[in-house]
């Protein structure tokens, strides 16, 4: 499940207790003092539990990517989730702007065909941007390298 997904149901689940709360609370009516007495107290300390679980379900779902990508970067270390063909195009985009795939494949003298897959892959994990202007494929380093 990914983070979007997850931040949505808990949003759901936090906005559906919230109003479910305020509903029961305001539409319980019983002759014993003591019944209303035990729902309020209840309620009232229910209530701030599905209020920060929608806050948090809402934090989630509109998180932006880049933090996210950060967040794993910091807490794994980078060996475990680069290849070493990986880091080495890593390496070489850090600090430098526009950066195209025909300066890495020189600068690496790679082969055109395993930079293509080697950049694909990188680009499905979110670990790179590649923007095609005309014939031109610039690679672009995600923030939190």
């Amino acid at each position: 499940m990914d983070q979007k997904t997850a931040g949505a149901i808990i949003s759901l689940v936090g906005s559906a207790g919230a109003i479910a709360s305020v509903a029961v609370m305001f539409l319980i009516t019983s002759d014993c003092p003591q019944v209303m007495n035990f729902y309020h107290q209840a309620l009232l300390i229910l209530m701030p539990f599905f209020f920060v679980t929608l806050v948090l379900g809402v934090y989630l779902f509109f998180k932006p990517e880049a933090i996210r990508i950060r967040t794993v970067v910091r807490s794994t270390r980078i060996e475990r989730i680069l290849t070493p063909d990986e880091r080495r195009v890593v390496a070489f985009l850090k600090g430098k702007t526009d950066v195209t795939q025909a300066d890495i494949r020189r600068e690496l003298d790679m082969p055109r065909a395993t930079l293509t897959v080697l950049l694909q892959r990188m680009e499905k994990r979110k670990l790179i941007r590649k923007e095609r202007i005309g014939k031109t494929n610039y690679v672009i380093l995600m923030k939190g390298f």
